[in-house]
Parts: C-alpha cells; sequence; structure tokens
C-alpha cells in the first residue's frame, strides 16, 4: 500500500517462527527492530533489559485456546489440559505465555500440560488437524482455515473481542502486538522510530476504514493463500482487535505485567515498572 514508502523508511522484513526467535534476533544484533507481542518488552525489563515496545498494532492478543479434532470428546475444560500435550508457536513465545496464565488461573501448575512447537499457520493447522497435539494456541487465519478442514472447533479461550479478554483477563484493553526495539536504538535512530509509527498507523487506519474483502485485496498472495473469501472473513472477524490509534494503555499494560507475574515468578520477583517499557510519543498527533 505504500506506507513504509509514504513514510519515507526502507524497510527488510525477515519472516522468523516465532516471537521468541524474533526477540532472540533483534537482542542479537541480527534485527533492529521487532513484530512480537508486547509481552517480551516486560519480559526483558525483569531481566534488566532496556527494550521499549513504541507502536500497539493489536489493543487484544486475539489468541485462540482450541482443542484437536481428536481430543473433542476428551477435554471440556482448561483443567481437563493436565498432563495434555498443547501446541504453542515455540516454547517462550506469546502463545506459550497465554497458556501458562490460562492453566494457572484454573488453579493448576504452569506447567501442567507439556508444551509443544508447532509454528503457525500451515505447520499449526496440521499439527491440529493430524492430532499431533491435543489443544493448541492458535491465531487467525489459522483457526478459519482449520475450520473450514475439519468443522467449528471446541474454543477453550477466545481473546479476538473485549469480551473474551475481559473474561480471561478482567481488562478491557491488554496491549498484544507491537513494534518494539532496544532503548538504545531508539536513542540513536528516532527518526526512523518515528517513521516506523507512522507507516503502522497508516495501515491501521486502512484497516478501520475498510472492509475484511478489500483488506484482503491488498495482502501478498502467499499470505491470503488459495481461500481469499475465508481469509477475507478472519480478517474482518479481527478488526476490533486492531487499535485504531496505536497508543498503548497503562492499564493494559499493567494488566500484561501482573499475568505475566502469576505465572513467571522471575517477573514478579523484578517489580517490574511498565512505565520504562513503552512509549506513546511516536503515536501522539
Amino acid at each position: 500500500m505504500g506506507c513504509y514508502e509514504q513514510a519515507g523508511v526502507d524497510v527488510e522484513i525477515q519472516d522468523l517462527q516465532s516471537g521468541s526467535k524474533a526477540l532472540q534476533a533483534m537482542i542479537g544484533g541480527s534485527t533492529d527492530v521487532t513484530s512480537g507481542y508486547y509481552d517480551h518488552t516486560v519480559q526483558m525489563a525483569a531481566k534488566n533489559q532496556d527494550v521499549t515496545a513504541f507502536v500497539n498494532m493489536l489493543r487484544y492478543p486475539a489468541l485462540v485456546l482450541a482443542v484437536a479434532p481428536d481430543a473433542a470428546g476428551e477435554i471440556d475444560s482448561i483443567e481437563d489440559l493436565q498432563g495434555r500435550t498443547v501446541g504453542v508457536t515455540a516454547p517462550g513465545s506469546s502463545t506459550d505465555f497465554f497458556l501458562k496464565h490460562l492453566l494457572t488461573q484454573a488453579g493448576l501448575p504452569a506447567d501442567a500440560a507439556s508444551v509443544q512447537a508447532i509454528g503457525a499457520d500451515a505447520t499449526a493447522v496440521a499439527a491440529m488437524e493430524q492430532g499431533q497435539v491435543d489443544a493448541a494456541v492458535m491465531l487467525d487465519p489459522s483457526i478459519g482455515q482449520l475450520e473450514a478442514r475439519v468443522g467449528e472447533l471446541q474454543l477453550l479461550a477466545d481473546t479476538r473481542t473485549v469480551e473474551g479478554v475481559q473474561e480471561v483477563y478482567g481488562t478491557d484493553t491488554y496491549p498484544a502486538a507491537v513494534l518494539y526495539a532496544t532503548q538504545d536504538y531508539i536513542d540513536a535512530n528516532t527518526e526512523t522510530v518515528d517513521k516506523l509509527a507512522d507507516a503502522i498507523t497508516c495501515a491501521l487506519d486502512y484497516v478501520q476504514q475498510h472492509s475484511g474483502e478489500e483488506i484482503a485485496a491488498e495482502m501478498p498472495p502467499q499470505l491470503v493463500g488459495e481461500d481469499t473469501a475465508l481469509y477475507a472473513r478472519a480478517v474482518e472477524a479481527l478488526k476490533e482487535a486492531y487499535n485504531p490509534t496505536g497508543a498503548i494503555d497503562q492499564a493494559g499494560a499493567e494488566a500484561v505485567r501482573d499475568v505475566l507475574a502469576a505465572s513467571q515468578p522471575e517477573i514478579a520477583q523484578a517489580e517490574v515498572e511498565v512505565e520504562g517499557t513503552y512509549t506513546n510519543e511516536y503515536v501522539e498527533p
């Protein structure tokens, strides 16, 4: 759509398997900025590393915990996951954090279920369809693709809407997908960071003003897949989760910290102050 060009920044995108791998790449110096979940800025703050989110794309996580078709008659609740194998994109990723939160919220140990890395997209769909896992944390359009193949899925948690976010987290907003970078990078490249935030808010504006069908038409074919209508429906269903402003709400940031602290002792012990994990400076009008 030309949002990067319009903002005056040239971006090379590296498509990595999971949020944890993307974080590792940035910390290792092979990337400058990460598109990942806000969770990781809190995780790094607990390790005394300054990583800052500067534009928020998803105000709801849009994560879904679904039961695999083969296990649908055996798993009816989070408690039933004890001793089972649950797919996540990768251990240490936000999908893993989400699972641990749901387990502890249900009164189980955070490691009550075994986690298996299944990636995202086609690999996650295949793992669920073939019974490699008993359940999985997934995102659209993979959820829609799986349902198109096997029929309606049993969902144990769904954070694609404000109602689902309230049920899982007890809050109206829970910042998820963001752009983040080390504070050192931000300080040394404020103009670039500002341009990146402008490009993302350009895309967020487009999402708010157009239908799922119109958005799908702008997407690269390899991301849409063979069923354009299915992809369009998934995008339309997700529109509520996209952040109209790009800003992070402090109450939402505190909710993320509190959720992570409940299942991760190192975060609880660090007493992270969320004010240092994000900035709205680059998205303010």
